[in-house]
């Protein structure tokens, strides 16, 4: 009987479990290579033994015999198998599985049997006195005139009484037999028994390794890791040589690089990128990857000057405009902190000062640059680059920054002698006002009641236009104190009106 464990293309690592149903005794079983079918012979034979191992079991007659004494029933040998991270298969376990059903006895306990009787007996004295109760208690429906005969009541009474006490018994019957039912009743479960079976792996193919062996495959293992980091390495550097010299010939074929060029640079790059050619199609297949990288370095350092010279002309433009517009920032800031600094003080005549002069730097500096570089050749080397351009311009943004950023923390003083003088007056009026007013009264009640409404708003605007004359007069109010507003003003003096 053959048996697939892992078939083809399963994942891994994982693990799988064959069941023997059929054995009752010791046994053998065999581990092999199977369905090799759509390899083709010669990688067949580069596998080796197709055999890779042979596993004995024993001691399964007596699992079987002892599971059986104890009324369980056979459920077959597992043998468990995995598959590790590096694809290797490895003997977990091997066991014996059984099932056996768990039932509860008929026979029960003293003590259960007396707790049930007692139960019983005092769910059946709970019945009759119920019973009694309620035929005791007679019911108001049932009460008939004074007319009707006597006798009549009684032997209804008495029926009813009988008919209920043949009821109760019978409900008690039915109650016991259901007991006595769900008594009798089973509770089945299955439980499962596991019992190892001892195993004995002989394993016929590859071995694990130890001692000496081990230490010769890491070596070896080291030593292919050496030799294919060397071999990447040479092959990049061989791909880079090869790359920089067709580079260097287009560019230098080109106007822009020759003109950044002189007669002489572009003779020796020539003449450095054919050498090299042909040096790489006939011999220089079979050198190192360290002559690759040296041939590589020779030829960057006839080049960079001249790369460096065409990106500095590439990239000089767009600079110089930055320049121009962190100039017209910097004036547009300098006047405007000019007529700031009239009427405040948050910006120091020295920090203007030196602000300005920043600026005429930096002006100078954008109008020596730019001249030179209208008549300077392409070809000689860079005189003013563009690190020291930013450079500069750095200069002037970081104090353009400072002024910024001092401007914005400022905070205007708080002007608080305004706002005491008008406090201070509007108390005055209102004290005058009250005087007037009461003095006004106590003359002639009259007279106040014939004065029109036009007279009350025109000593409001009075005190309001008297109270704003009057700001300019300084006068201090205690610390605890607030100044009162335009507002609260003419609110208080209205309603003291």
């Amino acid at each position: 009987v053959k048996k697939t464990l892992f078939g083809r293309m399963n994942p891994f690592p994982q693990k799988k479990i064959i069941t023997f149903n059929k054995h009752t005794n010791d046994f053998d079983f065999h581990v092999n290579y199977a369905e090799l079918d759509y390899l083709p012979a010669n990688e067949v034979i580069s596998i080796g033994d197709l055999h890779l191992s042979t596993i004995s079991l024993s001691g399964v007659a007596e699992a079987l015999e002892k599971h059986a004494n104890e009324g369980a029933e056979s459920k077959g040998i597992k043998v468990h198998f995995n598959i590790d991270d590096s694809g290797v298969l490895n003997l977990l376990t091997v066991e014996l599985v059984s099932e056996k059903s768990s039932t509860v006895d008929e026979e029960e306990g003293t003590f259960s049997i007396l707790g049930s009787t007692i139960s019983k007996f005092f769910a059946g004295s709970s019945l009759e006195k119920e019973t009694v109760e309620k035929t005791e208690e007679p019911s108001k429906e049932d009460i008939k005139p004074v007319h009707e005969p006597e006798f009549s009541e009684s032997t209804k009474e008495t029926d009813e009484k009988e008919k209920k006490k043949s009821e109760t018994k019978v409900n008690e019957e039915k109650t016991a037999n259901k007991t006595e039912k769900t008594d009798k009743e089973k509770k089945a479960t299955i439980v499962q028994i596991k019992e190892p079976i001892s195993s004995k792996e002989v394993k016929l193919g590859s071995q694990i390794l130890s001692g000496e062996k081990l230490t010769e495959t890491r070596d070896k293992i080291h030593h292919l890791d050496v030799h294919d980091s060397e071999k990447a390495r040479r092959e990049t550097a061989l791909n880079n040589l090869e790359s920089y010299v067709i580079d260097a010939q287009q560019k230098f074929d080109s106007k822009e690089f020759s003109d950044a060029a002189t007669d002489k640079e572009i003779e020796e790059v020539r003449k450095a990128c054919a050498e090299i050619s042909e040096w790489l199609y006939e011999d220089g297949f079979t050198a190192t990857a360290e002559v690759y990288e040296e041939k590589l370095m020779e030829l960057q350092k006839l080049t960079n000057d001249v790369y460096e010279r065409v990106s500095e002309y590439r990239d000089r433009p767009e600079v110089l405009n930055g320049m121009v517009s962190l100039l017209k920032g910097s004036r547009l800031f300098l006047e405007n902190m000019r007529n700031l600094s009239l009427t405040s003080e948050v910006i120091t005549s020295v920090e203007i000062e030196t602000l300005e002069k920043a600026i005429n730097e930096t002006q100078d500096y954008y109008d020596i640059v730019s001249k030179y570089f209208v008549d300077a050749p392409l070809n000689i080397p860079v005189k003013y680059k563009i690190r020291q351009i930013v450079n500069k311009m750095d200069l002037l943004d970081r104090e353009i920054k400072y002024l910024l950023n001092k401007v914005k923390i400022w905070k205007p003083k708080q002007e608080t002698t305004a706002n005491q003088t008008t406090d201070s007056k509007t108390e005055r009026t209102i004290e005058e006002n009250k005087e007037s007013t009461t003095n006004s009264d106590a003359k002639n009640d009259k007279s106040a009641e014939e004065q029109p409404s036009d007279n009350v708003e025109e000593q409001q605007q009075e005190l309001i236009s008297e109270t704003t004359d009057t700001t300019q007069d300084p006068l201090q109010l205690p610390e605890n104190e607030k100044p009162l507003t335009k507002e609260e003003v003419q609110k208080e003096t209205h309603h003291e009106l």
